[in-house]
Formats: structure tokens, sequence, C-alpha cells
């Protein structure tokens, strides 16, 4: 045992060789061109071995079965477009509910264009992105994030990551739920406001990350266009899992996992829904005295340690260690998802396949899931959907039918379902799937009482292209909302966008609600649309203030730069 770690642990913390790896090889190497990163995330998946490193995306295949890769194609290049931190990697790589691959990017940024032409370019800050596993379809699910080391999905889809500080003062780390199309706040430049800017240059020390209090959970008066943290959690933030379902024993089902690096322990908590958001409940410390590096689930439940050992100069002397609990370590269930794993579903009839989606395992779940929308099997998946079947296969049944085509029609949705969890990834759905004809249930799911149904129904809308008429709704949700719940304020902003109608949206400056303005300007903002100009005068302090952060920030609004000029000369603000 390593010294330090808690009398007891002989009990439950076993090297993993050499009962666990029986044979290594190297499977590829020689990643090491001049302007290389590190390469920072390794995942296999089907035939295919996926490899993050800067600048590159990269997929390896063994093809003749000899233990080594004879295959390396870069899919994607351009990340990493700024030289900044070391370990502000390309990482994160794991498999979406839906069966899409997903992926970390650091806040060195990137710009690349994907395989139908459209060019991502987020060249300072970091973020989440996505694609389908045969690369198509490469999109930015969410950005503004500065270094999620990995992400993690719990049960019902929704994606988390513990992202990294700035180093600046009185700023912590975050624990972050990552909402499709979020923006976190955090651009690189950020980095370098420090305290002694102010001696260098004589310009007023400001620094918008901490001045404005971005990197702290929600409160009053901050910038409007971002999702805060959660809460604010962790030194050094590392390797992050959630435990599949089966995995070590029943205390610890519906719990994250995550390596604490430079304070050398493993942590575990779990997140619970509240409003549109989360909060984070049940911390503590799991394991402690190694130093550990990366963790992950075994095929049979145990989890697997990667102790780096001298921390920042590896001294050669690390390993594999795994924790378990030994009164359920051959548990029949763990025994069986061993088996699963190893055997695989291609060959399992499709009854199976359909009793799988409801298993207690996620990975299970997920693996007949994708196997099921393989061999398209439409009417087995909708009749999951709508039956009496288990509440996670109905879930997964969902996430089926959003990857089939043609797709299902509105009707086939359960949208009206009883179950919260189930009618929320109906709306979800019927915007994946960009099912037009679903725009008025999803408005009238607007109105609905459970705040998840109402966050997934104006996300869905954003990519419907909605009519005109749906501004008022979406206003009307902004409204009730009053700036209490940041997560449904930025899903009504995403469905704003979707209209596309600048016009209509900058019409709500008349809107008695300053929550409504202060909507309609981010969405503006989302769009660069000069058409924020109008509210620089708003009478609501916070709402002025939102304007001239979407006319300033990033690469601007170039055409309203001189309204903010003026603005400045002439109204005496006193406001950075």
């Amino acid at each position: 045992l390593k010294p330090g770690l808690r009398a007891g642990e002989e009990d439950r913390l076993k090297p993993a060789l050499p009962t666990g790896a029986v044979r290594s090889v190297v499977f590829a190497e020689g990643f090491n061109e001049e302007i290389s990163g590190v390469v920072a995330g390794v995942m296999p998946w089907g035939k295919d071995v996926w490899v993050t490193g800067y600048p590159d995306l990269m997929r390896l295949r063994d093809t003749d079965g000899d233990g080594r890769a004879d295959v390396t194609e870069t899919v994607f290049r351009g990340f990493g477009v700024h030289a900044a931190f070391d370990g502000h990697d390309l990482h994160g790589l794991t498999i979406g509910p839906e069966g899409k691959i997903y992926f970390s990017c650091g806040d060195n940024g990137f710009n690349v264009t994907n395989r139908e032409g459209r060019v991502l370019s987020y060249p300072n800050t970091g973020g989440v992105l996505r694609m389908d596993p045969d690369g198509s379809n490469l999109e930015v699910y969410a950005s503004g994030l500065r270094n999620p080391q990995e992400v993690a999905f719990d049960e019902y889809g929704n994606l988390f990551a513990v992202d990294n500080d700035g180093d600046l003062r009185d700023e912590r780390e975050r624990f972050v739920f990552i909402a499709e199309g979020s923006d976190s706040g955090w651009r690189i430049h950020w980095q370098f406001r420090d305290p002694g800017w102010a001696s260098i240059t004589g310009q007023p020390d400001y620094n918008p990350w901490v001045d404005e209090r971005m990197w702290v959970p929600y409160h009053a008066g901050q910038p409007a266009h971002i999702t805060p943290p959660i809460t604010n959690y962790s030194v050094g933030p590392g390797s992050f899992k959630f435990n599949p379902g089966t995995a070590l024993n029943d205390r610890y089902r519906g719990h994250f996992f995550l390596i604490q690096f430079p304070v050398q322990k493993v942590t575990a908590f779990q997140a619970r829904p509240r409003g549109a958001g989360f909060e984070m409940v049940g911390e503590h410390t799991v394991l402690s005295g190694m130093m550990a590096s990366a963790v992950n689930f075994s095929p049979d439940g145990a989890l697997a340690v990667g102790d780096w050992d001298g921390m920042w100069a590896p001294n050669g002397t690390g390993g594999i260690w795994l924790l378990d609990d030994p009164k359920v370590a051959h548990s029949e269930v763990r025994l069986e998802v061993a088996r699963l794993l190893s055997e695989g579903m291609t060959t399992r009839p499709v009854r199976e396949l359909v009793r799988l989606l409801g298993h207690a395992d996620q990975r299970i779940r997920l693996r007949a899931q994708l196997e099921l929308v393989r061999r398209e099997a439409r009417a087995e998946l909708l009749a999951v959907v709508r039956g009496p079947a288990p509440q996670l296969a109905r879930v997964h049944g969902l996430w089926g039918l959003s990857r089939l085509a043609p797709p299902v029609g509105v009707g086939e949705l359960p949208l009206s379902d009883p179950d919260v969890q189930v009618r929320a990834l109906a709306a979800k759905v019927a915007g994946d799937l960009r099912l037009s004809a679903a725009s008025s249930v999803l408005e009238s799911l607007l109105r609905d009482p459970e705040p998840r149904v109402r966050f997934q129904a104006a996300l869905a809308l954003g990519k419907l292209s909605p009519p005109v008429t749906i501004v008022a709704a979406l206003a009307r949700m902004l409204e009730e909302n009053g700036n209490q719940d940041p997560f449904l304020r930025h899903a009504a902003v995403v469905g704003l966008v979707g209209v596309r109608e600048d016009a209509a949206i900058a019409a709500l400056k008349s809107s008695a609600s300053p929550s409504v303005r202060l909507g309609a300007v981010v969405a503006l903002r989302r769009l660069r649309s000069p058409q924020v100009e109008a509210f620089l005068s708003d009478a609501d302090a916070g709402v002025r203030r939102e304007a001239v952060r979407a006319i300033h920030d990033d690469e601007s609004i170039p055409k309203s730069l001189g309204a903010v000029a003026v603005l400045a000369a002439s109204r005496g603000d006193d406001s950075d």
C-alpha cells in the first residue's frame, strides 16, 4: 500500500497486476511532430480507437489483428490554435446517450472545418464537441469552458464536468452542468488580466471573469449570456466518470467520481435536479494517499485507478489499482455485465436486445440500444417507448428513435407522458429530429409545470425555425422565470435565436419586464445583430450592461461599437 492510505484499505484496494492485465503491447506511437500536443484522450469503440492530440483528432485501426494499429487517419485537424498552458488539450472522449462521440477541448481553442463545410471557429475558449461515429456532423455542443479534462453523462443524458480554474485571485474550479448550446463565459485572455496588469500597462486592474463574478454560482447581476457553475469545487480536477449503475455497490449508484490530482484523492458526489439545473449533494472522499491521475470502471464493476506517482515529475513507478467492495465483487449482476460486455450485442436476438434496454447497467442499455438502431428496429423501439416498460428502457428507446431515418412522426412521441423524464426527452427528440410539425406542441410545453420539460421544449424550438409567433410564448417564459433560473433563461434565448427574426426579437424592448428585455439582448448577441443598440438606453442598468457586453465582447458587433463609444462619453456611467 502507498503511504498515507487509510487503515483498512488493504481489504478493498488490490493491485490490478498480475491478475488484471495479462499482456502489454505498443498499439501506436509517433505522435510527436513539431507542433504536437500530448495524446490526452484514447477511446476504443467498435473496430476503431479514437485518439486526441493537438492539433488532431485521429482514428486508428488494427486491420490484421497483430495488436498494432496499421491505419492512422487524421479525421479533423485544427485544434489548439493558441500556445497556452500545457495540459489544456483535446481530451474527454466518450460516447453520448444517442451514440454520438463527444470530446472536450481546452482553451487553446480550435478552428476546424467539418465534413459538411461548416467552419467551427472558437479560437479563444474551450468547449465540448460531438459528431456521428463516422466523423460526419461535427458540431460545437457547448463553449466557454477553460479545460474540462473529462465529461460524463448521467443516466438521463445530462452532461457534466468539473472545469479547471484560471489560477486567478480568489477564483476556484467549478462543477458545471453543460447544457446544449451553452456558453460558460471563459475566454483565454481572462488568464492574463492578473493583479499585476495595472502596474505594467497603466490600465485599470479589471478582469471581467473575476470582477463580474462569472466563476461563481448564479447571482443577481451576473452576465446573462453565460450558464454559471453549479458550485465551486475541487483542486486540480482531472479524470471524471459516472457509475454506470452496477459498479462498486449500491451505496455508489448515481455517483460521479472525480480525480483531484494535486491533493491526491478521489472524491464522489451526486447531482440532484434543482429547477432546470442541478445541485451537488453527498460529496466525500473515496480514496486518498496516491497520485491518482485517471479513473474508469472495469467491465466487472471495479473502479480502476491510475497511479501516476511522482506528481509533476513522474518517476516510472506508478501503476494501476482496483478499488472494490469484496462483498459484491462477484455478484450475479456484475458477472453478467462483464460477460455481456465481452460477448457484445451483434448476435443477440431482437427480443433479448429489447429486454436489455431496461438493464441495471448503463453500458448494457446503451449497447442494446445502438444494436437495435443498427438493425433499424423501429417497431420494437416504438413499442418500448409507448408501453409499460421500465423508465430507463423507455428513455433509451427514445434515444434510439432519435437516430432512425426517416424520423418518427410527432404523434409517435410521448410528448404528454406523465413521466417527467420521458416527456422532457420526447421534447428534446422532437428538436433533434427537426420535426417542425411539433412546434405547437412544444409551445404548449413551455407552460409545463416541470422546469426540466420547459427547458427541453425551448431548446427544441431553437432547432425548428419556428414561426415568429413563438416569440410571445418565449417572452412569457422569460417573464415568468424572472431571471431566477439561468438555465431556463438560456433555453428561452436559444428558442428566440431559432426564430432568426432580429426585428421581432428587438421589438421586445417595449416589454415591461426587464427579464424579457435581458433575454432579448442575449439572443441578439448570439445573432450578432446591430439591433441590440436599441437596448443601450434601457431603463434597467443590467440590461444596458448586457447590451454593451453583446456589442463589445469576442469579435464584437463592429457596426455598433460607435454607439458604445458615444454612450461611454456621454452618460458618465461609473460602471467599468
